[in-house]
């Protein structure tokens, strides 16, 4: 099979799915089309509240069943790349990579239904609500995982890189992922008394370089990663800030290194709260999103296939990355692999959710090739 012949389809798919971005339990366009794509090709598709949908391809009821799932959620950042199909939404972009993922399950559910060439069944998921952490746990509770029960799943994603090609984690393959939001509550004055104020706005900034400075000063066993991405405060310039919010993240390798860190920012919040004088509260995240371990029979699968497809492109990889994804939770009930392809960007000034991130999608079908070898060898 040529699967270059798919590649102008792929594009022109992704750059659709591009220009019309939805965020989390709000991808009814984006499901809309998907079930449109699915139905005219010839499956029955099966919808999950609010806004996720599934096609199976049942091909033998003794055969095993594999779930294949495609994240469909974009991100509330306005774009600012300089290509024809920008994002018409204003404020919202797939600069996650999602809109290729969509491209490429679609593209291979029509492969697997006219070529009935693997000794599986296979379910196309299309999941919302991934980068909230919160569209698998719907999916699941929806019965995404049964009728027939899942053997095997596969999740798949594109990683901007200096090179092409294919990676696979052998065992661990993403972080325990949690959130935090930190409330700093001072007292508001004219700043011709700031002497009787206490100033949220500067212990929020005084809190923001502390859980910096606490990615080399705290010690764990492994790589660890601690991040404010948003701050806000202040309602005036002419007066000192009452209040100040932080959000963030945490990533640690396993979830007692996670709570290490959790505790850690707790005791340093409660010394920040004492010398500036204000009120401080967090709220961290108890049950984050737990790791991706791959299954070891598929990551060796995977292997074989991959430097089948990608030669000296492909990359086994044995240190942790550490991205996240609520897929950890279809990981608990079947055997699953987390497959990434390295793509390259336009710009590599611009990496993923940066406004101006724009994906080079010329080798798409690669991914395609891959996915299919690999159903087939199950």
């Amino acid at each position: 099979m040529d699967y270059f012949e798919y590649q102008q389809e792929l594009c022109e798919l992704r750059r659709f799915f591009h220009k019309y971005p939805e965020t989390a339990f709000e991808e009814f366009k984006t499901t809309a089309y998907i079930k449109e794509y699915l139905e005219k090709t010839g499956y029955t598709v099966e919808s999950y509240e609010p806004a996720g949908c599934s096609a199976l391809l049942m091909l033998d009821e003794t055969f095993p069943t594999v779930v294949l799932r495609a994240e469909i959620d974009a991100v509330p950042i306005e774009e600012k790349a300089d290509v024809e199909y920008i994002s018409r939404n204003k404020g919202v972009m797939h600069a996650c990579g999602h809109d290729a993922n969509i491209a490429v399950a679609l593209v291979m559910a029509k492969i697997a239904f006219y070529t009935r060439d693997m000794r599986c069944n296979i379910r196309f998921l299309f999941e919302p609500a991934e980068e909230k952490g919160k569209g698998a746990a719907e999916m699941i509770r929806q019965g995404a995982l049964e009728n027939p029960k899942a053997d095997y799943f596969i999740m798949f994603h594109f990683a901007n890189k200096s090179t092409w090609g294919m990676e696979i984690n052998h065992y661990v393959a993403s972080a325990t992922v949690g959130s935090f939001e930190i409330k700093i509550l001072g007292n508001a004055v004219h700043w011709c008394i700031r002497e009787k104020g206490h100033d949220a706005l500067l212990a929020g900034a005084k809190a923001a370089v502390m859980l910096n400075e606490l990615n080399s000063s705290l010690k764990l066993e492994n790589p660890f990663c601690i991040g404010v991405g948003v701050l806000k405060s202040g309602t005036s310039a002419n007066v000192m800030a009452e209040t100040a919010v932080l959000s963030g993240g945490i990533r640690t390798y396993t979830l007692s290194e996670y709570n290490t860190a959790a505790e850690k920012i707790e005791s340093e919040l409660e010394k920040l709260a004492d010398e500036t004088h204000t009120k401080i509260t967090a709220d961290i995240s108890r049950r984050p999103v737990a790791p991706i371990e791959n299954d070891v029979l598929l990551t060796s699968k995977a292997d074989d296939i991959g430097r089948e497809v990608f030669g000296s492109e492909f990359y086994p990889v044995y240190s942790l990355y550490l991205a996240g994804d609520n897929a950890s939770r279809y990981f608990k009930h079947t055997k699953g692999i987390f497959m990434v392809f390295r793509c390259k960007t336009v710009d590599e000034r611009y990496t993923l959710h940066n406004s101006r991130f724009v994906m080079d999608d010329s080798r798409l079908y690669k991914a395609v090739e891959t996915l299919h070898k690999f159903i087939k060898s199950l």
